[in-house]
């Protein structure tokens, strides 16, 4: 793990959030889903040797397991998503907000949303997202972090962190939630989402 990673972690007193999403960008059928788990920081090692030791030391993807059919690893990726969370919330908009082709508007609302509530719920300070791949689209996360601090809604100390899942297999979970839930929201199988339902937080934000 990088240094900087872990030097945020021995840092923090609050739950850590990870946060991952999911999303469909077509036309009145769109929807930007955020899902966020947060683990203590006293159980961080503990929950990343459970991910590490069920896909044999690599992140898990849970729509590739879905393509594959991989139904048994699936299953047990929930089981322990269930298991070893200390809070869960889906945070979704359907459809995009008006005006919203690619999402990132939509996204920002819900993260705006997601990064408010965890402050004031859990006085969470450290959020690791799973990094987009391009620096602008990490950046306008981090711009919607800076107008959330001007105006109190979370702490000055609060820290955005972008990171690949093989950099922290802990992005697996927030991954396996975003999934389930997007077979919920699309009506395809919502059994997957059932293990879960009792525990996760659901909110819908912006235009109905």
């Amino acid at each position: 793990m990088r240094p900087d990673i872990q030097s945020l972690y021995r840092s923090t007193k609050h739950p850590i959030a990870f946060i991952d999403e999911s999303f469909e960008t077509h036309g009145p059928d769109s929807f930007y889903i955020l899902a966020i788990v947060l683990v203590e920081p006293a159980r961080l090692d503990s929950v990343r040797q459970r991910v590490a030791k069920l896909n044999s030391g690599h992140a898990i993807h849970a729509s590739d397991l879905g393509f594959k059919k991989a139904y048994g690893l699936l299953d047990d990726s929930v089981a322990l998503l269930a298991n070893d969370h200390d809070s869960a919330d889906i945070i979704y908009a359907r459809p995009f907000q008006n005006g919203d082709i690619t999402g990132e508007k939509t996204r920002q609302l819900c993260l705006q949303t997601a990064l408010s509530t965890l402050h004031r719920e859990f006085e969470t300070e450290l959020f690791v997202l799973d990094s987009r791949r391009l620096k602008d689209a990490d950046e306008s996360d981090r711009r919607t972090a800076g107008d959330l601090r001007k105006v109190r809604k979370v702490s000055r100390n609060a820290r955005l962190l972008h990171v690949w899942p093989a950099e922290e297999l802990l992005l697996s979970l927030a991954d396996i939630l975003a999934w389930t839930y997007r077979q919920k929201l699309t009506n395809r199988d919502s059994r997957w989402f059932s293990a879960l339902e009792a525990e996760v937080k659901v909110t819908r934000v912006g235009d109905s």
